[in-house]
Order: structure tokens, then C-alpha cells, then sequence
């Protein structure tokens, strides 16, 4: 069960700042929760307060520039399912969102929040890897962009400081005539190692760049033994295409 914790409700970057300054190792970050609630409620983590981003306006927007998507922190899956904007300029990144877990999760989980757990069961992060994805990274000491590649540096783990704030991530926009796809392999059972997925960009001119992702070789760490982290062995397995956009189709 959740124990009792406080919830903050700041309206600008520089709120988030100050009480991030202020409560230092007792404050967690907080936007869409579809993860974090979970483990709070198994007891493996236990922040005494929570920032909810949501309320910063800045962080919900998308916005298109010189050839790049850029997508902000607090951005729900459903609103990149549904962007038009989106469907426009990346219509395989719409395409995937469509099918991150279920209508539920996408309406209340965020982009952002989705990179920053670095769950290994995101399809979001493997789609960005071949689509260049670098995020922009705030705090007090100054901004800073981190290529994708370079901020997960496994499962549950990231590049951020306790300091920083996740606010958008910016994507490259393939030129037009580039076909693109995302393929999974998974079981019917969730694990909490993740299924292996790969995504793939090419183009006419034979540019190309694909990006794989392995799945998890362990679970997130915890203060006390897990109740049972060992996957029970699936009765059936499956492989699927997510999304693939055809050259015809593809972003300008």
C-alpha cells in the first residue's frame, strides 16, 4: 500500500528548482505515475514527497523546427497518438504510441516520464534511438542536451541529476521517400525484463539507421529481497510489427 507522502504542484521550472533544492533526497519527480505509484506501492521505493510537472505548462507542448519533432516532458502518449502534427511529420512515432499498453495508461503516462524510468519495456526509447532522440535536461546550474544513446545507461538507470529536470526530447525528421518500421517480440505474460524490439529508418538514397534494443538482464534494485522477480516461463509467444510507414507516406 502507498504511505503517506506530499504532493507539490509547482507552475514554473523554477518552482520545481526550489523545492528540489529544498527536500533533496526525499523528492521524487512525478508526471504521469504509471510506474512509479506501482513501485511506491511495493514498497521499493519511498519518497516522502512528490513533484507533480504536469502543472508546468511549459513542458506540454509539440512543436515541429528545422527538421526536427519536439516533444515535450509532459506530453501524454495519447496526445502523440492523436497529434496531428505528429501524423504529419513522423507518422511512425504516432503510429507506436497508438499501441503503448493500453487507453488507461496512455492517457495518464507522459513521455518524459516514460524515458526518465528507463523501463526497459518502453517502446518509445528504442522508436527514438534510430531517430536520433536527444533530451534537454534543466536545472539551476544550466541546460544541457543528452543524446538518448547516451542517457540510459541501463535498466532504471539514467543520466540525470537529482537536480535536473527532463523537459522535452527532440527527434530527427527523416526526409520524404523514407520508409520506417518497428518490430517486437514478446510474451503474453509481462516480465520485468523487457522483450527485445528493433526500429528501423532508411531511406531511397540507401541512408539508413536502425536501433535494437536487448531486453533487461535484471530487475530494479530494492532495500529488501523482491517477492518474485523470476519470469514464469510463457505458455506462447508472440512477434509483431508495430508500425511501418511506407515511403509514400513517410514524414517531411
Amino acid at each position: 500500500m502507498l504511505r503517506p507522502f506530499t504532493l507539490d504542484r509547482p507552475s514554473t521550472l523554477g518552482e520545481v528548482a526550489d523545492l528540489l533544492t529544498a527536500h533533496p533526497h526525499e523528492s521524487v519527480l512525478y508526471a504521469g505515475g504509471t510506474e512509479l505509484l506501482l513501485l511506491m506501492k511495493e514498497g521499493l521505493i519511498r519518497p516522502r514527497r512528490l513533484i507533480d510537472v504536469k502543472t508546468v505548462r511549459e513542458l506540454d507542448a509539440i512543436t515541429a523546427e528545422n527538421g526536427t519533432l519536439t516533444i515535450g516532458a509532459t506530453v501524454r502518449h495519447r496526445g502523440v497518438e492523436r497529434s496531428v502534427l505528429v501524423r504529419e511529420r513522423c507518422p511512425l512515432v504516432a503510429g507506436v504510441a497508438r499501441h503503448v499498453a493500453n487507453v488507461r495508461v496512455r492517457n495518464v503516462g507522459t513521455v518524459g516520464g516514460n524515458l526518465a524510468f528507463a523501463d526497459p519495456h518502453s517502446d518509445l526509447a528504442t522508436l527514438f534511438l534510430a531517430l536520433d532522440g536527444t533530451l534537454h535536461l534543466w536545472s539551476r546550474r544550466g541546460a544541457r542536451d543528452v543524446p538518448l544513446a547516451n542517457f540510459i545507461r541501463g535498466p532504471y538507470e539514467t543520466a540525470r541529476e537529482e537536480d535536473e529536470v527532463l523537459t522535452s526530447v527532440r527527434l530527427r525528421l527523416w526526409p520524404a521517400k523514407t520508409a520506417s518500421a518497428y518490430l517486437k517480440f514478446g510474451v503474453y505474460e509481462r516480465t520485468p525484463f523487457g522483450s527485445p524490439s528493433a526500429a528501423s529508418v532508411r531511406g531511397l538514397n540507401g541512408s539508413s539507421r536502425s536501433r535494437a534494443r536487448p531486453p533487461a538482464s535484471r530487475p530494479p534494485s530494492s532495500s529488501r529481497e523482491p517477492r518474485s522477480w523470476e519470469p514464469r516461463p510463457p505458455a506462447r509467444s508472440r512477434r509483431w510489427v508495430i508500425a511501418t510507414v511506407p515511403p509514400s507516406t513517410s514524414a517531411r
